[in-house]
């Protein structure tokens, strides 16, 4: 069994904090190539196209002519690291 989503807010959390503490915002602004911070990318649906690129004769298939598929994506964790240890945050809500 796995406890998804356990450590997800702790490593966002330190990847904030580590990245506020290394870099100034000119820095942050100024690094074109630099990856994302890590994040959760919201759920959405997203456009997939299949099949072949190109014909027998290595011209392009037009993408209208090939197959398209919708697909539901859920929430996605973007560059969050799993194999550090993170202590576990539980947020106790109110029962009303």
């Amino acid at each position: 069994m796995w406890d998804v989503g356990v450590r997800i807010g702790a490593a966002l959390k330190q990847a904030y904090l580590s990245e506020s503490k290394s870099t100034t915002t000119e820095e942050r602004l100024s690094s074109s190539h630099k990856p994302h911070r890590p994040h959760i990318r919201k759920a959405h649906w997203h456009g997939f196209r299949s099949g072949k690129m190109k014909d027998e004769n290595g011209n392009l298939i037009p993408a209208d002519k090939r197959k398209f598929e919708l697909k539901w994506l859920p929430p996605i964790a973007v560059n969050v690291e799993y194999d550090i240890e993170l202590p576990v945050v539980i947020h106790k809500a109110k029962v009303h």
